[in-house]
């Protein structure tokens, strides 16, 4: 256990499944608004009519506490992490959104990797929460130990529910 969790302005993950580089870093406001854009147009934010506007303003947001990744594969924006810290005796992964073509490329599983070794020794809990009918969502996390904690009937909008997801990562260390 060293260090402030998530404290880092810039991670590097390792490679994706094509041998390039994944890295985490800071948000410019101009990738933000891209990715509002980008967000606004796909599941689950579509199904919430979240507008490019409000997405962008969220992603870009500096003031709120939260800690913001860009993810980049190489050169190129892959999309964007967010983790609220402490949230319930641990971090919340507020936020991981990959654009399409970045999908299924093991870009997910690294960030996740990057989360719950950031998160160790330091927490005893790892949150999430996700849409019910973001299925693929749903079972990506569940690959990973989280477990159903709540249900979240209209959370974000009425008729439509979310999960919360925990995984248990043991005591704090003293």
């Amino acid at each position: 256990m060293a260090g402030n969790p998530f404290a880092n302005s810039e991670y590097n993950l390792g490679n994706d499944r094509a041998g390039r580089q994944i890295g985490l870093g800071p948000v410019p406001r101009a990738s933000a608004h891209e990715l509002g854009e980008a967000f606004a147009a796909i599941d689950p934010w579509l199904s919430y009519e979240f507008s490019a506007n409000t997405l962008s303003a969220f992603l870009s947001n500096e003031r709120d506490g939260r800690h913001r990744f860009l993810i980049s594969e190489g050169e190129e924006t892959a999309g964007i992490v967010i983790v609220t810290v402490p949230w319930l005796f641990g971090p919340y992964l507020h936020f991981l959104g990959l654009l399409p073509k970045y999908q299924d490329k093991g870009i997910g599983t690294e960030v996740m990797t990057w989360f719950e070794a950031e998160a160790q020794g330091h927490f005893r809990n790892l949150w999430i929460c996700v849409s019910d009918f973001n299925k693929g969502a749903v079972r990506f996390y569940e690959r990973f130990g989280y477990l159903h904690a709540a249900r979240l009937d209209g959370l974000v909008v009425d008729g439509r529910n979310e999960i919360l997801l925990r995984k248990r990562i043991g005591p704090k260390e003293s």
